[in-house]
């Protein structure tokens, strides 16, 4: 499935919560950030909120398309 950019960040900003823009800002790339999204997640301190799931799936969908397809994932603008 593609998703866009914005998808993808605002997933990451609901699922990180404060510290999604300061990451951004920082110039984090979105493959880091599918690395700490993970991260959070494997210790259970991502953001909870009603979208959850579908965020982690998203962001799984990229990370999959980012480490195990090549490393090219195409979002859309």
């Amino acid at each position: 499935m593609a998703h866009t950019k914005a998808d993808f960040d605002d997933a990451a900003e609901r699922l990180l919560g404060p510290l999604y823009r300061p990451l951004k800002n920082q110039g984090m790339s979105r493959s880091a950030l599918c690395v700490e999204i993970a991260s959070r997640e494997f210790v259970g301190a991502t953001m909870p909120g009603p979208k959850k799931d579908s965020d982690l799936q998203l962001v799984r969908e990229v990370a999959i398309d980012l480490w195990y397809r090549g490393g090219n994932v195409e979002l859309l603008n």
